[in-house]
């Protein structure tokens, strides 16, 4: 998807059209700037549609007769959950107000899981609003969800999140924090049994499953695989020992997204066929029936569907010898908590031209802020004031409220979300009163 080094005649995104332009979406995006103005961050409906196809007919065709449940912490927009609803996914809500969305989206009660720590308040109002999953976090949970299940009268579903506690090496770390020892997610996998036990003694409580989630950008299957045996010798013991039957396991997300230009994940249903056949091994290997494998894929559902198109306000050159380029642009980068993306850099494309003559540049956003870089080293042509970048992969939560945001399919776009200007907080912030003199 980087086309930054040659003129592409081409109709499909990232390459160019008759007009050298680039191609987002669909859409010239030198166009899309003119109508809608930059920083804008264009979804791809066709391909957030595609990658939610990629998971729950992948699962299917696997045989492994779960289902996929979209993560919405990673982009909650209205637009976006009801794209996932009509493709057949569940919603994985990290919060009540992603739960809340989802609901606002169509998704009916029994098609939301919310998981994540969460308070007794939280879990009271998740069981009145109807919310047909629930993971159960920690031990504290289950006596919680007992007396909320059994005050509203209901037979509440639960999954229990288990931390597989894998010892991965330390450089593997920054994709697999999910599952690391002391992780703040999920009851010890040495201490899943006895939560076992205890959601079985509880009579409002149905437990639908097994929960673990192992981070980010997984390129690999064997730490699925890992955690699958954690979850498949809890299942034994589970049975054996107290007779309960478990019937799901979810294996949550980290599905790898092309985020950086040498990236290259592998598809989704080479992934769940490794899975598939592993789960079966393990299953005849320990005596116990086949469960069906579920998942909550976020990123890698929206994450490569978002191109950032963004201005360049000034180029900054210097004359000292190993001073690198830095292109200053109107955007204004969001936080990037999660490791395994903080130190990659991201696809860039030239959009407005194209030209032969590289260099190696940084690209800022507009703030002060020393983190306040979209990319530290990347190979971009000669740029010069007004020329219009596209960041390629933005499709994850939300940019700033400077940012715009519209959805395109065949061509044609909506904007979903308009851009607020540089003294658009002032409206937006309430005085208290007694500071009105």
């Amino acid at each position: 998807m980087n086309r930054q080094d040659g003129y592409y005649d081409s109709g499909a995104d990232g390459g160019y059209n008759a007009k050298k332009h680039l191609i987002a979406a669909g859409c010239d995006a030198v166009e899309l700037t003119a109508t809608y103005g930059t920083p804008l961050v264009v979804l791809d409906e066709l391909a957030i549609r595609q990658r939610c196809r990629a998971f729950t007919r992948g699962l299917k065709d696997a045989g492994l007769g779960g289902g996929a449940w979209y993560a919405a912490e990673v982009n909650p927009a209205q637009t976006v959950l009801r794209i996932v609803r009509q493709e057949g996914m569940g919603l994985a809500a990290a919060t009540l107000a992603h739960a809340r969305a989802g609901l606002g989206a169509g998704f009916p009660g029994e098609a939301i899981l919310l998981y994540g720590p969460k308070s007794a308040e939280v879990i009271e109002r998740a069981v009145q609003l109807g919310i047909g999953r629930v993971s159960i976090d920690s031990a504290e949970e289950i006596e919680q969800l007992q007396q909320s299940a059994k005050s509203a009268g209901v037979k509440q579903d639960v999954l229990l999140r288990i931390n597989p506690g894998l010892n991965v090496p330390l450089h593997a770390r920054d994709s697999l924090w999910g599952c690391v020892p002391g992780a703040r997610f999920g009851v010890p996998h040495e201490e899943a049994l006895g939560a076992v036990k205890r959601i079985a003694a509880c009579p409002n409580l149905r437990l639908a499953g097994l929960h673990a989630h192992l981070g980010s950008q997984i390129e690999s299957e064997q730490p699925y695989i890992a955690a699958l045996e954690q979850l498949t010798d809890c299942v034994v013991l589970a049975m054996v020992v107290i007779g309960a039957e478990v019937r799901e396991l979810n294996l949550g997300g980290g599905f790898p997204v092309r985020f950086a230009r040498d990236d290259d994940p592998p598809p989704v249903s080479d992934t769940l066929g490794e899975l598939a056949y592993a789960l079966r091994s393990m299953c005849q290997r320990k005596g116990m029936g086949l469960p069906a494998l579920s998942l909550t894929p976020g990123r890698a559902v929206v994450q490569e569907a978002g191109t950032l198109l963004t201005r360049v306000e000034a180029v900054k050159r210097f004359e000292a010898s190993g001073m690198r380029t830095v292109a200053v642009t109107d955007a204004a980068a969001p936080d990037v908590s999660n490791t395994a993306f903080q130190r990659r850099q991201p696809m860039f494309a030239l959009a407005n031209r194209v030209s032969g003559e590289l260099e190696p540049c940084a690209v800022a956003d507009r703030s002060s802020s020393p983190s306040g870089f979209l990319a530290w080293d990347v190979t971009l042509p000669r740029l010069r004031e007004g020329d219009l970048l596209a960041c390629f992969a933005q499709g994850r939560e939300p940019w700033p409220t400077s940012c715009a945001t519209a959805v395109a399919q065949y061509g044609r776009a909506s904007l979903i979300n308009r851009r607020h200007e540089d003294d658009g907080f002032l409206s937006l912030e309430k005085v208290p009163a007694r500071l009105n003199h």
